[in-house]
């Protein structure tokens, strides 16, 4: 299921769902840092 669910994705969207996923992740932490968050806090929250 999990790779039919990647496959859809991917061709939907043209990204792999892991990337997305990283990315999100990334602006979630980014966005922490920004408002003050130490690295530690920005990645244990994202």
């Amino acid at each position: 299921m999990n790779r039919i669910l990647s496959h859809l994705f991917r061709e939907q969207t043209g990204v792999s769902l892991k990337s997305y996923i990283l990315l999100h992740q990334m602006e979630k932490a980014f966005i922490e840092l920004l408002n003050g968050a130490t690295i530690t806090q920005a990645a244990m929250e994202a």
